[in-house]
């Protein structure tokens, strides 16, 4: 058993899933993971261009586009990690953030699910998400967040260093215990792209 299989949605992602899987092996030291990239029907040239670089990474190749809940699934179906990590093909990575979600778990058998932080592609001084904030959402059901209010970023000042508890935690980058996704059996596909993790939390809150 790995202890980690980190799982990648793909959709032409082009060189964003590249750099993605570049970004990982340059910055995870632990020796006992697996990348599977689940190919949800590309027409771009994504899925060649890995498999030209990365031989170790395992692709499963969907006809149709199975959405990122669909994506996710199958991946896990395959997946033979202790713990499960969800992101998406547009994420690069920092310096053995992996190792310190994979320790965390370790030490807290009670805890499902974590997340790290997630700053901005495009400046790192920003959030995109650091955990939901609460159960609250809008009229228009968006879920408020820490980190952002809609377009608002907030700055990262190290306010969300500390490990907290989070309502939701994003799928664009969290991990789960592989027994228990598998339990809950993965993510509704009816939400075929965001508000899965949401719809996920209430679940995983309810079943466990």
């Amino acid at each position: 058993m790995n202890m980690v299989s980190i799982i990648i949605p793909n959709y032409n992602g082009g060189d964003l899933l590249y750099n993605c899987i570049n970004s990982i092996y340059k910055n995870i030291s632990i020796k006992d993971f697996e990348i599977i990239v689940v190919d949800n029907g590309s027409t771009d040239n994504s899925i060649n261009q890995v498999k030209s670089n990365f031989q170790n990474v395992e692709i499963i190749s969907s006809n149709s586009n199975l959405g990122y809940s669909g994506g996710c699934n199958l991946g896990a179906t395959h997946a033979s990690g202790k713990y499960l990590l969800f992101l998406n093909n547009d994420t690069e990575h920092s310096n053995e953030w992996i190792e310190k979600l994979v320790y965390f778990l370790d030490s807290n058998s009670k805890i499902a699910a974590v997340q790290p932080k997630i700053l901005n592609i495009h400046n790192k001084k920003l959030f995109d998400y650091a955990g939901g904030a609460g159960g609250f959402i809008d009229k228009f059901c968006f879920p408020f967040v820490q980190g952002r209010i809609f377009h608002t970023l907030e700055e990262d000042h190290n306010q969300y260093n500390n490990p907290s508890r989070i309502f939701w935690a994003s799928g664009a980058a969290f991990m789960i215990r592989s027994n228990i996704f598998k339990t809950l059996e993965g993510f509704d596909k009816f939400f075929f792209a965001y508000m899965e993790e949401i719809d996920f939390v209430g679940e995983l809150k309810f079943r466990v």
